[in-house]
């Protein structure tokens, strides 16, 4: 009997009727676990009693063999499907369907998967990871050092033998000369997918290094080995020269000139400051090139002095070298 505070007891009507409004028990996702396995995600528990033997009667995908199948013991809601072998690189990159047979698969209250709610896809990956264009140098602090970018994320751990791609022995730096440049130390990157190296020498500019990475472990456990050519860094300061004359009609008429043995990054900026006068700036620009001597790059401005002061005039000169924004004046 139920009652309200006052005592009043509640009817009941056995012609009282209670609807149940069940969700749709469907696949949710496909995702390769490993080399050579799948993990079927649903939306409901699946029913403990659930046969997955011979898989073929359960779920496929055309063209592949499965091995075996079986509830994930961590999660009631997927299956942990395992192939007959491994994938293989021609499968990389590849999308597949998987279709569950209809009515095969239970849940846990004995509703069973239907048509429209039995298919997923997933993407292969067959391939370790692999080195992406040239290398960077963001954070770097020394000549010795550059950073090397794979194509996707690598495998870090606490100790090298569980982590290849942290170990200086699987990577292999040589010179154009054939000499080889022993890696002294490697550290993570934050993005997961750069290593920072230190070799043991400084990286020239006018050499070009070849380096290797071996065994180098994605998250599936696919191991990847590439090479990657370029030419060290350019650490050299521009070797440049100034000069600046007078319009012989015009002494206040100022012409400037810069001379450069290699492009600047950026145009230059000079200052001229006259004594007692505010500064003026101005950009300097390229006028010229050539392939022949000291100075291959002409860069040129004009300006004007202040006729009302007298005394000495100050040029200040910031220039831009092609990669690394040093400045000189």
């Amino acid at each position: 009997v139920v009652c309200d505070l006052a005592g009043n007891e509640a009817t009941y009507s056995d012609n009282n009727n209670v609807s149940v409004v069940k969700s749709v028990f469907k696949l949710e996702s496909v995702a390769q676990v490993g080399t050579r396995g799948l993990r079927l995600a649903f939306s409901h528990d699946i029913s403990p009693t659930q046969v997955l033997t011979p898989v073929s009667s359960y779920f496929g995908i055309t063209g592949l063999a499965f091995d075996s199948a079986a509830i994930d013991p961590n999660n009631s809601k997927a299956i942990v499907a395992t192939f007959s072998a491994n994938f293989t690189a021609g499968m990389h990159n590849n999308e597949y369907l998987v279709t569950i047979i209809p009515d095969s698969i239970m849940t846990a209250e004995g509703d069973t998967i239907g048509a429209g709610y039995n298919t997923g896809r997933f993407t292969v990956d067959a391939m370790g990871p692999q080195l992406v264009g040239a290398p960077t140098y963001d954070g770097v602090t020394s000549q010795r050092e550059l950073n090397l970018v794979f194509d996707e994320q690598v495998v870090f751990a606490l100790n090298l033998t569980s982590s290849p791609s942290l170990n200086p022995l699987n990577y292999v730096f040589t010179t154009s000369n054939g000499s080889i440049m022993a890696v002294d130390s490697v550290a993570k990157g934050a993005d997961v997918k750069t290593v920072k190296l230190t070799v043991s020498s400084d990286l020239s500019d006018s050499v070009t290094y070849t380096v290797t990475a071996s065994n180098i472990t994605d998250s599936f456990g696919n191991k990847g080995s590439s090479t990657i050519s370029f030419v060290g860094r350019d650490v050299t300061a521009p070797n440049i020269t100034l000069s600046a004359f007078s319009n012989p009609a015009n002494e206040f008429d100022i012409t400037i000139l810069l001379g450069s043995d290699e492009a600047l990054g950026g145009d230059p900026l000079v200052t001229v400051a006259q004594s007692g006068s505010t500064a003026v700036s101005t950009t300097l620009k390229l006028v010229t090139s050539t392939a022949v001597g000291t100075y291959k790059y002409i860069y040129t401005a004009g300006t004007d002095l202040n006729s009302s002061f007298s005394g000495v005039a100050t040029t200040n000169l910031t220039s831009w070298s092609p990669l690394a924004l040093r400045r000189r004046c």
